[in-house]
């Protein structure tokens, strides 16, 4: 069954690829080109787009050697009360997700028109072959480079995670829209010595750094927090400043006690002696 779903997964990775280079998915080339990606990055991730038609991917769907419980167990179908199916995925841009292994396991759907009734990124349903606190985004790209380096940047999301790979930064893994997990830690104590937190600067880029450092502690990871500037990601910083400067943000990362004193310093809980003490 497990294996099954594996095969079902890379199928449809190659569909959804290929629907990617229609004239259909002319708006969610341009979204790609907008975020400063090409064909060449669509090709070496196997990005894809799902039809807005939900009727092009069940025909495609119908001529494949693989029974309608087997499309339910894999998340791509939703059985309706009355007998009829729903495609979870229509008109999004789609980013396998890999095990350690390369197999791809489940999907990331990103939303190219704003629909305010659903998520901007709608994630697989876990399964028997996926669940998310086991797995980290780019971790099958990641694994040689963070042997050779010793350590591991975090980051938050799939696009973060591509443009650093993409920028030649290659020790980088992404989460998958959940907290950093035992799981996720033991995995990555496999390969790195050490890690670096490279969250969005934001208030809740911030609290993400601070929930993942007892957890990568717990497994004997040294753990160091890089300071992206206001309203900036991994993706904003090296398109504007370019991998380099990226690159000096990663290589003036500090402690993480250092960070958490800083971030109660200048949120002024450090102002009286009790919150001191």
């Amino acid at each position: 069954h497990r294996a099954r779903l594996v095969d079902l997964h890379g199928e449809v990775t190659d569909f959804m690829h290929k629907m990617l280079f229609t004239r259909e998915a002319t708006h969610a080339r341009e979204y790609l080109k907008s975020r400063g990606f090409g064909k060449e990055m669509a090709e070496g991730w196997k990005i894809g787009w799902m039809p807005e038609r939900s009727e092009t991917f069940l025909q495609w769907a119908r001529g494949k050697n693989f029974k309608r419980g087997e499309w339910v167990a894999a998340g791509f179908f939703l059985e309706q009360e009355r007998g009829g199916i729903w495609v979870r995925f229509l008109d999004r841009l789609m980013f396998p997700i890999r095990n350690e292994m390369g197999d791809v396991i489940a999907f990331s759907g990103r939303q190219l028109r704003e629909d305010p009734r659903s998520g901007k990124y709608i994630n697989s349903p876990e399964t028997t072959i996926f669940k998310k606190s086991n797995v980290l985004f780019a971790l099958e790209r990641a694994r040689q480079s963070t042997l050779k380096e010793g350590g591991v940047i975090i980051c938050e999301g799939q696009v973060d995670t591509i443009r650093c790979h993409e920028s030649g930064i290659k020790n980088v893994v992404g989460t998958q829209g959940t907290a950093l997990t035992p799981h996720h830690a033991k995995l990555l104590r496999r390969y790195a010595k050490s890690a670096v937190l490279c969250f969005d600067s934001d208030k809740a880029g911030l609290e993400a750094a601070e929930k993942a450092f007892p957890t990568l502690v717990a497994e004997g990871l040294p753990v160091k927090v890089a300071r992206m500037p206001k309203g900036d990601d991994p993706d904003s910083f090296i398109r504007e400043h370019g991998p380099d400067a990226f690159r000096e943000i990663l290589s003036k990362a500090v402690d993480f006690f250092d960070f958490k004193i800083e971030r109660a310093s200048s949120e002024g809980r450090l102002d009286d002696l009790q919150q001191r003490s």
